[in-house]
C-alpha cells in the first residue's frame, strides 16, 4: 500500500513540474515576443525570473532521473551480478590445481 502511495505521489508532482514547465515556457516565448517591442524594455527582469525557474526545474528534474537511474541499476543490479559472480567462480575453478607431476 505505501509503495503505490508514493509512487502516486510522485507521479502527482512530476504532472504538477510537467505543466508548470509548460505554462513557463509559453510565458518565455510571449515575453521574449514583447520584448522585442520597443515599448516593453522593462520585461528583462521578468525574462530572467521565468528563466531561472525554468533552469531550477530542469536541475530538479536531472537530479530525479539521476536518482531513478541509480534505483533502476540497485534494482536490477543483482541479475548481472550473479553471472559475474558465475563467470569469476569458473575461472577460478579452471584454475584449481588438480595433481602436480615431478619431471625427475
Amino acid at each position: 500500500m505505501t509503495i503505490s502511495f508514493f509512487r502516486d505521489a510522485g507521479k502527482a508532482k512530476a504532472s504538477a513540474k510537467r505543466q508548470r514547465r509548460s505554462q513557463l515556457l509559453q510565458k518565455l516565448d510571449h515575453l521574449r515576443q514583447l520584448e522585442l517591442q520597443p515599448r516593453h524594455d522593462s520585461l528583462h527582469s521578468e525574462v530572467l525570473l521565468a528563466a531561472t525557474e525554468l533552469r531550477a526545474l530542469d536541475a530538479a528534474e536531472a537530479a530525479g532521473a539521476r536518482v531513478q537511474s541509480r534505483t533502476n541499476l540497485i534494482r536490477e543490479g543483482d541479475a548481472p551480478s550473479r553471472y559475474f559472480f558465475n563467470q569469476l567462480h569458473l575461472k577460478h575453478k579452471n584454475e584449481d590445481i588438480n595433481a602436480v607431476q615431478n619431471e625427475n
